[in-house]
C-alpha cells in the first residue's frame, strides 16, 4: 500500500471524527478514545507484511502508552474543572505526558 493512500485513509478517518465532534462531541470523544489509531496502524502493518513479533511489539507499546495518556487526560480535565484555561491545562498535561513517557523509557517500556 503506498504511503499516499495510507495518508489519505487516515486523513479521511480524522476528518470524519472531526465532523462528528462538531455534531455530537460526546460520541466523538468516545470514538476518539477507542483504539482507532492503533487498529489503523496495526492494519497497515499487516497489509505491509509485518510479522507477528513486530505487531506484538507495537501493540504492547500501545498498551503501555495508555498510562501516560490517562495521566495527561486526568490532569487536563482536573485543571479545566478548577478554572484553568485550556491552553494552560494543555501545556501542563503535555509536560506531564512527556515526563510520564520519559519515565516509561527509563523502565524500558519503549524499547520493546
Amino acid at each position: 500500500m503506498t504511503t499516499l493512500v495510507k495518508i489519505a485513509f487516515v486523513i479521511a478517518v480524522l476528518a470524519g471524527l472531526n465532523w462528528l465532534a462538531q455534531t455530537r462531541p460526546g460520541l466523538a470523544g468516545w470514538v476518539a478514545a477507542a483504539p482507532l489509531v492503533s487498529l489503523l496502524s496495526m492494519s497497515l502493518l499487516l497489509l505491509d507484511g509485518s510479522d507477528d513479533q513486530k505487531i506484538t511489539s507495537f501493540m504492547t507499546s500501545v498498551m503501555f502508552g495508555q498510562i501516560p495518556n490517562v495521566v495527561f487526560l486526568a490532569a487536563f480535565v482536573l485543571l479545566l474543572t478548577r478554572g484553568f484555561s485550556v491552553a494552560l491545562a494543555l501545556g501542563v498535561g503535555a509536560l506531564i505526558w512527556i515526563a510520564s513517557t520519559a519515565l516509561a523509557d527509563k523502565f524500558g517500556l519503549l524499547s520493546r
